[in-house]
């Protein structure tokens, strides 16, 4: 205890003087970062590739998807991942200078390091930004990149758009061979690829899984490695079915609906031609955004089907309406036995619309001639819509046969047939 109050004081602040003062000798004892870089990048440390422990220098990669979207027109992905490479220098070793941190930024020396490359074959596009390269005190190096790519995606014909969806982000190493130089997935990004990002839908596709490969590449110079994430999305089928199927159904059947109305020969051409246009209104604007394939796919049968469908309904009319044309004709209405009063026309090209629009001068089509007709459009009504939903059921339970017919014959099969 303080005899008085001056004392304790005085004590305090010999106290807090010596606590300083031994702060600074230990300071002083440690390394600070720009002393170390000064010793070890000397000469070419750091500058050629090093030498593996036992054999050739490993090199891992790791990688973290931080977001994906998707292109739909061009069917690619753009991808944003963080790359890591790791590898040891033992030329630059550092624990034994005592540094103050464990371990040194070396960004501004990159030029002057020997760092392993990767190159992007698959991708367009390459962006990088954020680039830290640190070093360890046992000589390790991280070098690490954000990057935005853009990958391919591949869709099978068989199974679009109802199968799963392929991406592939491919990085290669195409200076040193196997020999030399190792690349291998880190364990980080083998198990967990997205790192702690919740990625479970990108645009109308859901993510199933990411697997990552090793692959070797043969060539003449030698073997080299090669890695592979592969992303499987599964496309929704609820947009497909609401905004593509959907809307071509209801085009499709305002056509069909236009048989019922018999003798309507205006009406009946300005419905079909109609739904003919929005139809192809459409499928010119991918309302459901499907990407462009490679191949004969089923979007594709189901554009074709759904044009001849509505065009051989306007055929049908052409037909009927030449039958209801040629009743109107004293030449061809011998038939009926019965002599009809001259009218200004000889052939009327409609059914009996034009009669309910001018005075009844004109001449009406024989019986036999306009029952022929309402028939064939009885006939035509059943018959289409049989058609219709037998390749509605074939399409969706044989689809995948039938796309693999179409995708495999050719003209000199056609021939020998």
């Amino acid at each position: 205890m303080c005899s008085d109050r001056n004392s304790c004081i005085s004590t305090m602040l010999g106290r807090l003087l010596f606590a300083t003062f031994l702060l600074d000798v230990l300071a002083e004892e440690c390394t600070r970062d720009a002393d170390i870089v000064r010793q070890i990048l000397t000469g070419d440390q750091g500058a050629v590739q090093p030498a593996g422990k036992d054999g050739p220098l490993v090199v891992d990669v790791g990688l973290e998807v931080t977001s994906m979207t998707t292109v739909a027109h061009t069917n690619t992905m753009n991808v944003d991942v963080i790359i890591t490479r790791t590898w040891n220098d033992p030329s630059l070793y550092f624990a034994h200078l005592q540094p103050c941190r464990p371990y040194v930024n070396l960004f501004s020396y990159r030029s002057n390091l020997w760092i392993p490359e990767l190159s992007f074959p698959v991708s367009n596009g390459v962006h990088k930004h954020g680039i830290t390269l640190q070093l360890s005190r046992d000589g390790t190096l991280v070098h690490s990149a954000r990057m935005r790519q853009n990958i391919p995606c591949k869709t099978s014909a068989l199974d679009y758009p109802f199968g799963n969806t392929t991406c592939t982000l491919v990085w290669r190493n195409e200076v040193n061979s196997r020999d030399n130089q190792q690349m291998k997935w880190d364990n980080n990004a083998l198990t967990k690829p997205l790192g702690e990002n919740d990625i479970e839908q990108v645009g109308d596709l859901i993510l199933l899984k990411v697997r990552l490969n090793h692959n070797e590449l043969f060539r003449q110079n030698g073997v080299f490695d090669e890695l592979t994430a592969v992303f499987t999305f599964r496309r929704g089928h609820y947009k497909i079915l609401l905004l593509f199927f959907l809307p071509s159904m209801l085009f499709i059947t305002i056509s069909w609906l236009s048989l019922s109305l018999g003798p309507m020969a205006i009406t009946r051409s300005i419905l079909i031609i109609g739904s003919l246009v929005l139809l192809l209104i459409h499928y010119y604007t991918n309302m459901a955004g499907l990407p462009e394939t490679t191949g004969v796919t089923s979007i594709d049968v189901w554009k074709v089907f759904s044009i001849v469908f509505v065009v051989a309904i306007l055929l049908e009319l052409v037909v009927v309406t030449c039958m209801a044309s040629m009743g109107r004709s004293t030449k061809w209405t011998s038939c009926c036995h019965r002599r009809r009063r001259k009218g200004m026309y000889e052939l009327e090209p409609l059914y009996e619309e034009l009669n309910d629009l001018r005075t009844r001068t004109t001449r009406r089509t024989c019986g036999c001639c306009r029952y022929s007709a309402l028939f064939l459009d009885c006939i035509s009504l059943w018959i289409s819509a049989a058609v219709f939903v037998l390749f509605t059921l074939l399409f969706f339970t044989r689809g995948q046969m039938i796309i693999k017919w179409l995708n495999e014959i050719n003209l000199k099969t056609l021939n020998t047939l």
